[in-house]
């Protein structure tokens, strides 16, 4: 199932200081102030949205022109085994810390019953996270992340 893919995909590229986006746009580059990702499951197609906060003296084109070398990456270059653990563990953690709470347990049950038709398929949720393969990234990315796919908005502040 390409939500697990898409999940992993996310966590690497733009999730946490140590996601390669982060690293590249706020550490290396210094272009941006923020990078996250958001992909939530839906019974619909959802949005895979990146949002970057870039830094006042930035081009966003040349910030833009970036993230799209970070994605094709994940197309051309396999991602690290480390790299690729590190999101299940994190993914698979987050996982079960929402099953601690009341709310939590009855969210994961209701998105497992509308999504796969099957509640109890919350139980396997660790094991199809700790099934996909580097392959299976390449794969959802070479699928979804297309230019004719995007849409790209700008915000730029109002000059006064």
């Amino acid at each position: 199932v390409d939500v697990y893919a898409l999940d992993l995909f996310q966590m690497i590229l733009a999730q946490g200081e140590s996601s390669r986006l982060h690293r590249r746009l706020v550490y290396e580059e210094q272009v941006a102030l923020s990078v996250s990702a958001t992909y939530p499951w839906m019974l619909d197609p959802a949005l895979f949205t990146l949002y970057v906060t870039v830094t006042e003296n930035s081009d966003p084109d040349y910030v833009e022109s970036m993230i799209y070398e970070e994605i094709d990456r994940f197309r051309t270059e396999q991602v690290e085994d480390k790299e690729l653990q590190k999101a299940k563990n994190i993914l698979t953690a987050s996982f079960i810390k929402d099953l601690e709470t009341s709310s939590g347990k009855a969210d994961r049950i209701g998105n497992h019953e509308i999504l796969f038709g099957d509640w109890s398929a919350i139980l396997s949720t660790p094991d199809f996270y700790e099934s996909v393969t580097k392959d299976d990234i390449q794969r959802v990315v070479s699928t979804y992340f297309s230019e004719r796919n995007r849409t790209v908005i700008t915000m730029l502040p109002e000059v006064r």
